[in-house]
């Protein structure tokens, strides 16, 4: 276990056994919403300096304030600290070493996973709630 917002990440994963000279990939879906921009750029800090060349992380980031999603979020007690600008993370990624190897918005999202059973079941179609980002990046 480890508080993204609290603990020291590097710390935790070294004396955890993870070898840093090794590819990884990081996997950190569903928890960017949840931290704070200096918390956000700890973390891909943090993560760079475990990475190797090649090391893959992939994460999701809403880059619009949805009150739908906000409300959700509240009714687990939770409190979604921040939405950010595509800029904002492209530019925190590239001063941290990492390029993007693909970056899907909302509406590729749809079109990729949920056009075939939206065409097959139209009268309960799937659609996604907010402006959802997933992004694939690779350490340089």
């Amino acid at each position: 276990p480890c508080d993204l917002a609290r603990d020291n990440l590097v710390l935790s994963l070294i004396t955890k056994g993870f070898c840093v000279g090794d590819k990884a990939y990081f996997s950190m879906f569903g928890i960017t919403q949840y931290l704070s921009h200096t918390e956000f750029e700890s973390l891909l800090h943090s993560v760079s300096l475990l990475s190797c060349k090649g090391t893959a992380l992939a994460f999701d980031y809403q880059s619009i304030q949805d009150k739908k999603i906000n409300a959700l979020a509240n009714g687990a007690g939770e409190t979604m600290e921040n939405i950010y600008g595509d800029e904002y993370v492209f530019e925190t990624l590239r001063k941290n070493g990492f390029r993007i190897y693909e970056l899907m918005n909302s509406n590729d999202i749809e079109q990729t996973y949920f056009e075939r059973y939206n065409q097959i079941y139209p009268e309960k179609k799937m659609k996604l709630q907010g402006n959802l980002n997933l992004v694939l990046v690779v350490k340089k």
